[in-house]
This record gives C-alpha cells, structure tokens and sequence, in this order.
C-alpha cells in the first residue's frame, strides 16, 4: 500500500510540474497577444488623430476660399444682385408648398 502511495506521488509530481510550466506557456502566449493588441490600439488612435487633424485642414474656410476664387473662379456675390421673393403662404398659390 505505502508503494503504491509513493509510487502515485511520483507520478504526479512530474504531472504538476508539466501543468505548471504548460500554464506559464500559455500566460506567456496571452501576454504578448495583449501586448500586439495595445500596440495596435495606440497605432490606430495616433493614425486616427492625423486623419481627424487632416480633415480639419480640408474643411478650412480659407482653403476652401482659395479654390472658390481660383479653382472654381467663382466670385463674391454683392448684395446689389441679390434678389428676395416673398410669397404670401395664404394666398393660395400651388408654389408656395415648394418654398421653404
């Protein structure tokens, strides 16, 4: 019986020892991947901050001024060619439901 006894705890001493080094393995392996992941996370917020940084220039109003004028060769309208209809909502007129 006492063979036996010893006999099992040698067997099982090697047995836990392998479970131990078989779970520090695979904490290793999770730890990188958590390592990659941040990594990524951090590239992808700095690239995310260039792009948001990118089209706030885009949407500049002196940028867009400049190709008004000289892409486009549009020109400011002064308010002498401006002209105002106003329309009478209760008069009746089938124009007035397309005029808002």
């Amino acid at each position: 019986m006492k063979i036996s006894i010893l006999l099992g705890l040698a067997a099982l001493i090697p047995a836990l020892l392998f479970a131990n080094v078989y779970q520090g393995f695979r904490f290793e392996r999770q730890e990188r991947g958590i390592a990659r992941l941040q990594q990524q996370q951090h590239e992808r917020f700095e690239e995310n901050k260039r792009l948001i940084t990118g089209i706030a220039m885009l949407r500049s109003p002196t940028r867009l001024r400049r190709i008004a004028i000289e892409d486009l060769e549009l020109t400011a309208v002064g308010p002498e060619r401006i002209i105002t209809i106003e329309l009478d909502s209760g008069s009746g007129n089938d124009f007035s439901r397309y005029i808002r």
